[in-house]
């Protein structure tokens, strides 16, 4: 096996690409990202994975393995488990996509193809993302004390009371639990 030479890691080129996988990763996590959610949690350990799967990946590139060794690195791999109890589907798909700008930095041919790739990701991001192609919407369970307007034909009815209670352009709503005993109702929202 091929060790790393160690003036490697700090040629032109390899610098060339971390900092423009650092560029790309900041503009996917602190202005795409937060522009939707301000919780500062997840930051961390999207920059964390993105710059350790850019060195792995990079050094991995470098060192000739065999087919063997490859498979088996790839099964230690596979074996870890990044924790993901506490991370919604959102955070998840920005995880992956951290773990994707630091694999098309170590292994892109060059900075033009690097470019591509990242380009064409944060693209989709935007795009799915943002409101330019799917309305998003955001929900909150509301305990109801009318339920007499939870019938199917009073639909709009309880959407336009509820849009008065609450304050919210409430666009449908979803009625999760009806609790005859107390006369409520537990409503899902749906607002712009």
């Amino acid at each position: 096996m091929e060790i790393l030479n160690r003036t490697d890691l700090f040629n032109t080129p390899v610098l060339l690409r971390l900092l423009a996988n650092a560029a790309a990763i900041c503009i996917l996590i602190l202005w795409i990202y937060r522009s939707k959610k301000k919780n500062n949690g997840p930051l961390h350990s999207f920059f964390a994975v993105n710059l350790i799967i850019f060195f792995v990946a990079l050094v991995l590139n470098k060192v000739s393995l065999s087919t063997g060794a490859a498979f088996g690195l790839f099964a230690v791999f596979s074996m870890l488990r990044y924790r993901t109890e506490g991370l919604d589907s959102r955070d998840m798909t920005y995880l992956f996509m951290s773990i994707s700008l630091g694999l098309f930095a170590a292994m892109c041919a060059g900075l033009p193809d690097f470019g591509l790739a990242a380009g064409c990701l944060i693209g989709a991001s935007l795009l799915l993302d943002g409101n330019a192609l799917v309305k998003h919407y955001k929900s909150k369970e509301v305990v109801y004390d009318n339920i007499r307007l939870i019938v199917p034909e009073r639909r709009q009815e309880l959407i336009d009371d509820l849009r008065v209670r609450t304050g919210l352009n409430i666009s449908s709503v979803e009625i999760k639990q009806v609790d005859l005993m107390k006369d409520t109702a537990l409503i899902e929202v749906f607002y712009e």
